[in-house]
């Protein structure tokens, strides 16, 4: 779900008008405990937000590499 402006209004605002929606009181399911999922879900979390990570195997241990 978006919270924010639609894309094309937040791509030509003045820095000054974009907001960001507010993370915290936020529930947000990562998808992958690889290495952009698990900095994606400690991000949110430290921003207050409620994360859960979902991973089939263990953490990190099927990180992608070599892209």
């Amino acid at each position: 779900m978006w919270y924010g402006p639609p894309p094309q209004t937040y791509l030509r605002a003045r820095p000054e008008q974009r907001r960001r929606a507010p993370i915290a009181n936020r529930r947000v399911v990562v998808v992958g405990g690889g290495v952009i999922g698990v900095c994606c879900a400690y991000f949110l979390a430290k921003q207050s937000a409620e994360v859960i990570l979902v991973e089939r195997g263990e953490i990190g241990g099927a990180a992608s590499f070599g892209n």
